[in-house]
């Protein structure tokens, strides 16, 4: 049975592979204005969390999400099953992006950075895989691609929800995968 579930995510990281997924989760944009923006008002239900008044502390940045942006990728989610992708993902949702794919994000107010929360497969040994994604500002493509790698993402193990310390976590791949997701600034 180990042996049939490691083929079969050795199949499901070299399919990925062979199509270049790339799955992006969440974007943050940095505001070069001096005041702060809510993010829970630009893109949050107002009925989550009404008890709380919305969800998290005004911040001073703006979250844009990709499973709410204009996208010609797949949606993923919601997920809730453990070692799922979408189900690590911002609202257990995200965007797959294959080649030729996009996110198309609209910004609110001007900015001068951004966060990406991405994930790329990882190798059939768990060394992690490194890719690039293109960034287009008002349709110009900008002259340096992100570099993307999984080496930092992808533990495996099973969970203990009695000892959340007590996880044996490991890079190699094999139970549940966890930590799917990274971040470039």
């Amino acid at each position: 049975m180990m042996q049939n579930l490691m083929s079969k995510r050795r199949g499901q990281v070299l399919g990925a592979l062979v199509m270049f997924i790339l799955v992006m989760s969440t974007i943050g944009v940095i505001s070069t204005l001096p005041y702060s923006a809510n993010a829970a008002s630009l893109n949050r239900s107002t009925g989550k969390n009404a008890a709380l008044g919305g969800t998290g502390a005004t911040l001073p940045y703006v979250e844009m999400e990709a499973h709410s942006a204009a996208t010609n990728g797949t949606i993923l989610g919601p997920e809730y099953g453990l070692g799922n992708l979408a189900s690590d993902a911002v609202d257990r949702q995200a965007v797959q992006l294959t080649p030729g794919k996009f996110v198309e994000f609209t910004l609110p107010q001007a900015a001068n950075s951004m966060n990406l929360r991405y994930s790329i497969p990882d190798s059939a040994s768990g060394g992690g895989l490194n890719a690039s994604l293109s960034i287009y500002i008002n349709g110009t493509k900008q002259a340096q691609d992100l570099q993307l790698t999984s080496k930092y993402s992808w533990l495996y193990g099973a969970p203990d929800f009695s000892n959340c310390n007590g996880n044996v976590w490991s890079n190699t791949p094999g139970g549940t995968a966890h930590h799917q997701f990274d971040e470039i600034h």
